[in-house]
């Protein structure tokens, strides 16, 4: 079986990750790696989607610096180095 391997970034308010995961298989897609995410590792995914998987209303999702939704949204294809930033935007004064 191949593995894919990507970066995933999570920033937010008292949120810091930076971490490599090897994905198994190929042709996997953001929606496939959100899946991977909440059932195989550990992460404060809570504060970053919805239990129905989706994003919560205050967050984005880039791959390789551009937002899922300029893309495919939980379609977008992941390739071998992609790296895929979630973020919680942070509003204030």
């Amino acid at each position: 079986m191949s593995l894919t391997n990507v970066i995933i970034n999570v920033i937010g308010p008292e949120i810091m990750l930076k971490r490599e995961i090897a994905l198994a298989g190929s042709s996997l897609t953001f929606g496939d790696l959100i899946r991977i995410l909440l059932n195989q590792h550990e992460g404060p995914w809570e504060r970053i989607l919805e239990n129905d998987q989706s994003l919560k209303k205050r967050c984005t999702a880039l791959v390789n610096g551009r937002n899922i939704q300029t893309l495919d949204g939980f379609s977008t294809s992941l390739y071998e180095g992609d790296e895929i930033t979630l973020t919680v935007l942070i509003t204030g004064g």
